[in-house]
């Protein structure tokens, strides 16, 4: 099962990181919401650059997830600049399809 994270919504989708799923790197499914862009009120803060590691991965270049990878954002505050950047990881849980 390959992954696909991604930072981009189309239009009408709510703003965050989206996942979809392939087999054969050529048929995807549908992509779904996995974490929603937080709104502080204040100053919204967007999720960039989705990279999902298993630190459990057998090998070391982390082509393997199992049920509870990190996902890693780069957070960024939408005020203006210069504008605050953070490395984040987050444990998610995939519902893998057997």
């Amino acid at each position: 099962m390959r992954f696909q994270p991604w930072d981009r919504p189309r239009r009408g989708e709510r703003p965050g990181t989206y996942l979809a799923t392939s087999k054969d790197l050529l048929a995807w499914s549908q992509p779904v919401l996995l974490m929603a862009d937080l709104e502080t009120g204040s100053s919204d803060l967007r999720q960039l650059y989705p990279s999902l590691l298993d630190p459990a991965a057998p090998d070391r270049n982390f082509q393997v997830l199992g049920p509870h990878p990190l996902l890693f954002t780069v957070e960024v505050g939408a005020g203006r600049p210069p504008r605050e950047r953070r490395l984040v990881a987050r444990q998610v849980t995939l519902g893998l399809p057997r």
